[in-house]
């Protein structure tokens, strides 16, 4: 990708993967979400939007990332 930036391509909900993907990275951006018109999707959406984002954020300042991008 431009500018040096790399794509992976990971569950949020996986701590290692996240922590993988983080590995030497000086800035994170996080893009990942489910959207649903329809509910919860039986747990998903809550799964990945809000734990997800947690476990992101978590292996994100334990791989010592300057600056993490959120977008929702």
């Amino acid at each position: 990708m431009a500018l040096g930036a790399t794509w992976v391509r990971a569950d949020v909900r996986d701590a290692s993967a996240m922590r993988d993907a983080f590995a030497g990275a000086a800035v994170a951006y996080h893009l990942a979400g489910v959207i649903s018109v329809v509910g919860g999707l039986g747990g998903l959406v809550e799964s990945v939007n809000v734990g997800g984002s947690r476990t992101v954020a978590e292996a994100a300042l334990a791989a010592g990332v300057g600056r993490l991008v959120h977008c929702s």
